[in-house]
């Protein structure tokens, strides 16, 4: 019990220390947890996609490659096409991750998503807008407040030129500094339009 009451109390600091944009932290906090307990899924899913944000895709691959054959598949496969897809095999990772959003497999919230996220983020660089946002969307109905798919969407509905949706969407988050900032990008963008 005090084992796992550790784990999540360094959970819960890294997704603090990311949503402050605090990666060094968060790392921190990601890496004390996977000294103890190598095969802690969640940690391992939330490194990997920070060590992809900081382009370290190399220790990324080693954070995925870390789980084969300690949990179920749906875990390393995801982790794995996340990475690949950084690695010049976007439209093939796009595919493996859809096909794994889209089977019934008994996975817990956090990693339903995770993997929603990077359907996301995979749709948007391949210039499938709808989709990006539908997927985006559906993250945050898991997850409300995280800030990285919050932060994504934002900008999705920014560079579309569409700031009603950014106050609709950031209303509740604008004590967080990266996401204010996109609150006011959508303000001048408003007041563009008028003077237009």
């Amino acid at each position: 019990e005090p084992h796992e009451l550790w784990d999540a109390w360094l959970t819960q600091r890294a997704d603090i220390a990311q949503y402050r944009h605090d990666f060094g932290a968060a790392n921190a906090a990601l890496s004390l947890l996977l000294l103890r307990n190598p095969s802690a899924v969640q940690a391992r899913l939330m490194r990997a996609n920070l060590l992809l944000s900081q382009g370290r895709y190399a220790d990324a691959a080693q954070d995925c490659t870390t789980l084969v054959g300690k949990v179920a598949r749906v875990y390393s496969q995801s982790c794995l096409s996340l990475v690949k897809s950084h690695r010049g095999k976007l439209r093939e990772s796009y595919a493996e991750v859809l096909a794994l959003t889209q089977a019934r497999l008994r996975i817990d919230l956090n990693t339903r998503h995770w993997l929603l996220a990077a359907a996301g983020e995979m749709a948007e660089r391949l210039g499938d807008l709808p989709a990006a946002e539908s997927y985006y969307k559906q993250a945050l109905h898991i997850k409300p407040t995280d800030s990285y798919v919050l932060s994504n969407l934002s900008d999705l509905y920014l560079r579309q030129q569409r700031p009603t949706p950014v106050f609709t969407l950031l209303k509740n988050h604008k004590n967080h500094d990266a996401l204010l900032l996109r609150w006011v990008h959508a303000l001048q963008l408003t007041k563009h339009s008028h003077n237009d």
